[in-house]
């Protein structure tokens, strides 16, 4: 590992022990609780980027960005929940890359768009944040991307014609304006439906937060619930 990927890696690392320690400035909340805002994000539509059950009761919202430490931290813990709950949640990602912080963030955001036209967003989101390292203090970011859109096998012509298309530029440009006006102002935020919630910290968190709102979906509609197998 050379120095610089070295330097980053422990930036991270110092992110999610500050996110593990819950340390912030205002009063202690719980994993998961709801935070009070004014505006209201859009509701979710098929333009979205979904996995999991779409039509679920419970639908969580991410809005991040990939050159983001805080998302790069925070990516495997949503990843695993997405594996666990996936049968019976809705998981969308919106991009909210900030660009004056995160140069590159728009190209990696454009990169994604491009492999969702091709049926790969999700491995290509992947690729972005596990790689994120190696890649966001590129000069030349779009080269890399490039080459992990050659790695997971895309129609490169296609990727090519994609990347800079004003349909891949707009989706990413609608996603970032319709979440600022609903008050989005930071990365990563997540949304129980329209509902922004604390991060939980932790896999475990996020699990019971979600199995919470399941719970509370069926309650409300006389559903019988399912507990998950010992």
């Amino acid at each position: 590992m050379n120095t610089r990927n070295l330097l980053y890696g422990l930036i991270v690392i110092a992110i999610a022990l500050v996110i593990l320690a819950g340390l912030d400035k205002g009063p202690a909340v719980e994993d998961g609780d709801p935070i009070q805002v004014t505006k209201t994000i859009p509701p979710v539509s098929e333009s979205d980027h979904s996995r999991g059950l779409i039509g679920s009761p419970v639908v969580l919202i991410e809005y991040g960005d990939f050159q983001c430490p805080a998302c790069g931290a925070a990516h495997p813990i949503v990843s695993e929940v997405a594996e666990i709950m996936g049968d019976r949640v809705h998981f969308v990602y919106r991009h909210f890359p900030i660009r004056n912080a995160h140069p590159n963030a728009e190209a990696a955001a454009r990169a994604s768009v491009a492999a969702s036209m091709q049926g790969m967003f999700w491995e290509m989101h992947d690729k972005l944040f596990e790689s994120q390292a190696d890649w966001h203090n590129d000069i030349n970011p779009k080269s890399t991307f490039r080459g992990y859109a050659e790695e997971l096998g895309l129609d490169m012509n296609q990727y090519e014609s994609d990347v800079d298309s004003d349909a891949v530029i707009d989706k990413v440009a609608d996603d970032f304006e319709m979440a600022r006006e609903g008050g989005v102002n930071s990365t990563p935020s997540f949304y129980l439906g329209t509902e922004k919630v604390n991060p939980p910290r932790s896999t475990s968190a996020f699990i019971n937060m979600l199995e919470s709102a399941l719970a509370d979906a069926a309650a409300a509609t006389g559903d019988i619930i399912e507990l998950p197998a010992e």
